[in-house]
């Protein structure tokens, strides 16, 4: 942003967070990529964790003028007792410019930040969106667990810190095809086991130089996420659990969150598929790898492998699948992938009562009355059964 758009009589900036922003790749540990991340000083990094902890999803927008922001950033340590020595307005426009080059800082439309040499008065005004996740090809470890991992020569969970969500670490010669990464005697899912179970942390073996009778860390998962609070004792995490973005630790979100499920998202993309489809095509691939007695290891991984052609197929599988199914009802166990309800969908009949019928229509040619028998009545083109 040119700084002819960043003079203007209001004295505040507005701080804004993104609409939308990462995934599950990201949510469980929301900004350890920060910490390892090589490429940023410590008062960048500083300044990164302040700016995001002041944009959240209830406080999306924020504004505050550029001396209140110095007041939280420090030039150095002083000893206990002393006043703090907060950062200088030439230091803060230094190290926001900095930001702005990585792209962690934009202007409201996505377009880079241009800061020019002067004095702070050029932050009189600026609007500017802070971003949680990488918008640089960082190359780091995502989160501790995964650091430790690479240190002891183990394979990541998750991929490398970067822009590009699905980015793979190069190939090791034990992910070579015909290698399997997992050795004979060592299973990834043991039978009836996921990899994560609830409760469990990300990467289990990372943890091996720790006591098997302690939890990994004393400290709440979220006490690393965008809202690190001070004050946090052992076991009792402070922060608001509204301030952060935690994913269960399976790696799967539940609830109403159906977007961050980066495998799910992949396939729908390549596709075309819905969330419940993606589901079951994911389902399929488990379930065909396990009859050929093949280790998946990272279902993200896995996934990754297959071109379109080949998800499509397994997408068609599954759908003459549920189409042909038998009944066990009255509409023979249907389902409505537009409002996640078993059928009949009521919430289909309030629309279609209220005389939103358009997409009603396009659910029914695209699943046909064989998957959605209600639809077809409610819509005239069966009769009752």
């Amino acid at each position: 942003m040119s700084t002819e758009n960043t003079n203007s009589a209001d004295e505040g900036m507005t701080l804004r967070a993104p609409a939308a922003e990462g995934d599950g790749y990201y949510k469980a540990k929301a900004l350890q990529w920060v910490d390892l991340c090589p490429h940023m000083g410590t008062a960048e990094k500083t300044l990164l964790r302040v700016l995001t902890n002041l944009t959240t999803k209830e406080s999306p927008t924020r504004r505050l003028a550029p001396a209140e922001l110095r007041q939280m950033v420090y030039s150095g340590p002083v000893e206990v007792g002393q006043a703090p020595k907060v950062i200088s307005a030439s230091g803060l426009l230094r190290l926001l410019r900095s930001l702005a080059e990585m792209g962690q800082i934009t202007a409201t439309d996505g377009s880079q930040l241009r800061f020019s040499s002067g004095d702070s008065a050029q932050l009189r005004g600026i609007s500017m969106v802070i971003w949680r996740y990488p918008r640089h090809e960082c190359g780091c470890a995502r989160n501790a667990f995964d650091a430790l991992a690479i240190t002891k020569g183990e394979l990541p969970y998750f991929g490398p810190a970067s822009s590009n969500l699905a980015a793979q670490w190069p190939a090791r010669p034990a992910d070579q095809p015909g290698q399997e990464v997992n050795q004979p005697g060592q299973e990834v899912n043991q039978p009836g086991q996921e990899v994560n179970q609830p409760g469990q942390e990300v990467n289990p073996d990372s943890q091996s130089d720790q006591e098997k009778q302690d939890p990994p860390s004393s400290f709440s998962s979220s006490f690393s996420s965008s809202s690190s609070g001070a004050g946090v004792t052992p076991g009792t995490p402070q922060v608001d659990p509204k301030e952060e973005e935690e994913e269960s630790p399976n790696g799967r979100n539940s609830g109403a969150d159906t977007a961050s499920d980066p495998v799910v998202d992949t396939i729908r993309s390549t596709t075309g598929a819905d969330a419940a489809e993606a589901d079951a095509v994911i389902d399929r691939l488990r379930e065909r790898a396990r009859k050929r007695g093949a280790e998946i290891g990272s279902i993200a991984r896995y996934v990754a492998g297959f071109d379109k052609r080949d998800l499509t197929g397994h997408l068609q599988a599954v759908r003459r699948e549920r189409a042909t199914q038998s009944p066990t009802g009255a509409y023979g166990g249907a389902a409505c992938a537009l409002h996640d309800e078993s059928a009949p969908c009521r919430a289909c009949r309030v629309d279609y009562t209220t005389g939103q019928r358009d997409h009603l229509r396009t659910e029914l040619d695209r699943v046909g009355a064989g998957a959605r028998p209600d639809l077809a009545e409610l819509l005239g083109e069966v009769a009752p059964a």
